[in-house]
């Protein structure tokens, strides 16, 4: 099997691109919400304590059927050589081509090729402006600040972070010759995004089979949503975003942004 690695900033849309593509028949990932599980990036990078509490959660193992799923995954360091049973036993009556994991653009690109030469990236990108946004009112809905924001910081620190994990993205995506798949076009027209990607991956594109990526709704706890529509969610800085930010952003972001197509 090859890897099949999303890249983005942000939980949301990845999330929700994982889950469609994870029910076509060609592409295995387990799919317990947040789809965050990743033992192929934690055998790659077994020092990265966050990736590697990620694909150790308990809601991975929920499944009485899987002790041995949890054998394979949680040994001392998750050899390589683990990678292909766990995703062939996750994977049941298919016979998929691709295991699907988030990847961050943190991580080494040189590590993943070395392991695997035939891994595929997606870039999942958004307006780096709405991502800001969008934390922002998860962060309002939850009572505290996350993601890169902490209390005490000013918009331009905010800004500034946000830049280097931005700066991160485009660094991974030119490096893998990464699919750029806008979030706008996913929450627009998730069908002709789906057939993108599935004629990119070179597997079954067909009608019904976009269909079946799409015949179920993701499961995401309450709270989980700061829009009500998806449509909601694109260009919500227009109306939601102060002058001083922007100006921020453009004097920061503007090369990313233009970067994106979002000029």
């Amino acid at each position: 099997m090859k890897p099949l690695l999303v890249i983005a900033v942000g939980r949301s849309g990845t999330t929700y691109l994982n889950a469609m593509l994870s029910r076509h028949p060609e592409i295995v990932a387990h799919t317990a919400y947040p789809l965050e599980f990743s033992p192929f990036l934690s055998a790659l990078f077994p020092e990265d304590a966050t990736l590697r509490g990620s694909t150790n959660s308990p809601q991975y193992f929920a499944d009485e059927a899987t002790p041995l799923l949890s054998t394979l995954v949680n040994a001392d360091r998750l050899p390589i050589e683990n990678i292909d049973p766990i995703y062939a036993m996750l994977a049941r009556e298919k016979r998929p081509q691709y295991f699907l994991e988030k990847f961050h653009p943190r991580l080494d690109l040189n590590a993943v090729f070395s392991a695997k030469p035939n891994a595929r990236f997606i870039c999942l990108v958004r307006d780096p402006r709405d991502v800001l946004i969008s934390a922002r009112a998860f962060d309002q809905k939850r009572g505290f600040k996350g993601f890169r924001e902490r209390d005490g910081d000013t918009n331009e620190e905010v800004v500034l972070k946000y830049k280097e994990v931005f700066d991160q993205l485009v660094s991974a995506q030119k490096s893998s010759n990464a699919l750029i798949v806008h979030y706008e076009r996913l929450i627009a027209d998730t069908a002709s995004c789906l057939r993108l990607i599935c004629n990119y991956l070179e597997i079954n594109s067909s009608l019904e089979t976009i269909q079946g990526c799409l015949s179920k709704g993701l499961d995401i706890p309450d709270g989980h949503i700061t829009s009500p529509k998806g449509a909601n969610s694109i260009a919500r800085w227009q109306d939601e975003m102060d002058v001083d930010l922007r100006g921020l952003y453009k004097k920061h972001l503007g090369d990313v942004i233009q970067h994106f197509g979002y000029d």
